[in-house]
């Protein structure tokens, strides 16, 4: 009997110690997601992860971002609408020659013209022109800040 008392006795101590075992290894490893978790969290903050971020001065919610987008595809599109209704003062690069209104300059007198004007935008038009014409038109406006646009071959 006194055999059979140790040997429950044993039998309980080790069913004890594989308990007091699980209970720490799932203590653990609760800690150990809670960690995860709380890393993710953070990370996700300051814009790595899966979180927009928060920036010093408001965290965006993502209808503010969405209707932020939607705005600027409207700003572009009346852009697009305006550029189309500006009136251009079209000059012609027929090969190494400049034409504006139905006189033909040189680069210099060409861009002197232009500057007289006020406020203007130039549509060139590539009538057969050398590239180095074309080149040196584009590069001289680009220089002074002249705004222009090169108009599109039509689509054939």
């Amino acid at each position: 009997m006194k055999n059979e008392k140790n040997t429950r006795n044993a039998a309980d101590n080790d069913g004890k110690k594989k308990s007091k075992g699980l209970a720490k290894k799932v203590t653990g490893a609760t800690i150990f997601v809670a960690l995860i978790a709380a890393l993710i969290s953070l990370l996700g903050h300051f814009g790595i992860g899966f979180g927009d971020g928060l920036t010093l001065s408001k965290r965006s919610s993502n209808s503010d971002t969405v209707a932020e987008e939607q705005a600027d595809e409207k700003d572009k599109d009346s852009e697009a609408t305006t550029a189309d209704n500006v009136d251009y003062l079209e000059l012609t690069v027929s090969e190494s020659s400049y034409i504006y209104r139905n006189s033909e300059y040189t680069l210099d007198d060409l861009v002197k013209e232009l500057l007289t004007e006020k406020d203007i935008k130039v549509k060139i038009r590539d009538d057969n022109a050398s590239k180095s014409a074309y080149d040196s038109l584009t590069e001289a406006l680009d220089e002074n800040k002249i705004t222009y646009v090169e108009e599109s071959e039509p689509n054939e």
